[in-house]
């Protein structure tokens, strides 16, 4: 049937290709909270 082809998991493809691009733009919105977070967690280095 068209329309009703799935990946191996079971997922319909047009829903599999859907989420890709979510998952792309919620990583680029998560990385600059990761960064500020590492940069307040580190240590601070007293330049002498």
């Amino acid at each position: 049937m068209p329309g009703k082809a799935k990946t191996g998991t079971g997922v319909p493809r047009w829903r599999a290709a859907a989420v890709i691009p979510y998952l792309w733009l919620t990583a680029f919105f998560l990385v600059p909270f990761l960064i500020v977070l590492k940069i307040s967690l580190s240590e601070t280095a007293i330049a002498q």
